[in-house]
């Protein structure tokens, strides 16, 4: 945004805006890439310069995510000046905020011509906050299984093997009686 001085010369479309287009505040969710060329002490003062835009054409912040440089899931290429540059890199932050369609309108354009924003996206949200509840990785705790003798009924016999000794010791006891 610090590039983008005079606002002023820009052409909004929204101005144009027919009177039955409902021109009431939505609620709407900007994600945006800052290049890495940009430190990362300077890309805070990138994401304020969009929120004091935001809140000068009367948008109201919602909630926020400063920036934090990430490596990205693929390379993004952007030509400028006949050159090709590569980017590997870049700051990810993000911006929750109410404001009305013109607003919305002026400030993709200031996105768009911004060279410090390599990607940006705006949606349009609800005030709840969506995001998914950060759950903590269960830990799986091992229990020892304690082997405990197999009962059998009282009826049943249990056959434990026998010695061909033990065996005629004990036919001898009982043919002496």
């Amino acid at each position: 945004m610090t590039e983008v001085e005079n606002t002023e010369d820009i052409t909004y479309e929204a101005e144009n805006v027919t009177e039955d287009v409902d021109l009431d505040p939505r609620v709407y969710e900007l994600g945006f890439h800052i290049v890495p060329a940009i430190s990362e002490e300077e890309a805070p003062k990138e994401a304020l310069a969009i929120k004091e835009f935001i809140k000068e054409n009367g948008g109201v912040v919602i909630s926020e995510e400063d920036p934090k440089h990430v490596e990205l899931a693929y390379a993004m290429y952007r030509t400028e000046s006949g050159k090709k540059e590569k980017f590997e890199t870049a700051h990810f932050g993000g911006i929750k905020f109410e404001i009305d369609p013109i607003g919305i309108a002026k400030l993709k354009e200031v996105l768009d011509i911004n060279r410090n924003i390599l990607r940006h996206i705006i949606f349009r949200t609800v005030k709840e906050n969506t995001h998914a509840e950060v759950r903590l990785p269960q830990v799986r705790v091992e229990r020892k299984h304690i082997s405990t003798p197999k009962m059998t009924p009282k009826n049943e016999e249990v056959s434990v093997p026998v010695s061909e000794k033990a065996l005629d010791e004990s036919i001898k006891e009982i043919v002496v009686e």
